[in-house]
């Protein structure tokens, strides 16, 4: 059976029999379950959200307003645009292989590893 590709861009590679991620390849007959996983935010990310909209609502100074706009901002920001990633199951545990901005790459590199995982060698 012939090597079969099911997706290829910038560092990124899926066959029937490979799965190639920059500089690190894993066997297809080792991958048991992929998934796309978006990320949350994180604990600091939250309290920076916290102290931005508090600034922002009970600050009297326009400087603290406006530090608590920006951190507003900033936060609101990572809510619209999370970090996507693609993690990969093996006998050897959960790999968290690419990590993304954008949902389409993401998903379309999962569908890629199922159907590649349909077909493997």
């Amino acid at each position: 059976m012939s090597e079969h590709t099911y997706y290829t861009d910038a560092g990124v590679q899926v066959t029937n029999a490979r799965f190639i991620c920059g500089d690190r390849t894993l066997a297809m007959s080792g991958v048991t379950a992929v998934s796309a996983h978006r990320h949350a935010l994180t604990k600091p990310q939250q309290l920076l959200l916290t102290c931005g909209v508090l600034l922002f609502l009970l600050a009297d100074p326009a400087f603290l307003r406006v530090s608590g706009a920006l951190m507003t901002a900033y936060a609101a920001w990572f809510l619209l645009r999370p970090p996507y990633s693609v993690v990969v199951t093996s006998a050897s545990g959960h790999h968290t292989l690419i990590t993304d901005q954008q949902r389409a790459r993401v998903t379309a590199i999962v569908q890629a590893i199922n159907e590649a995982l349909v077909h493997r060698a």
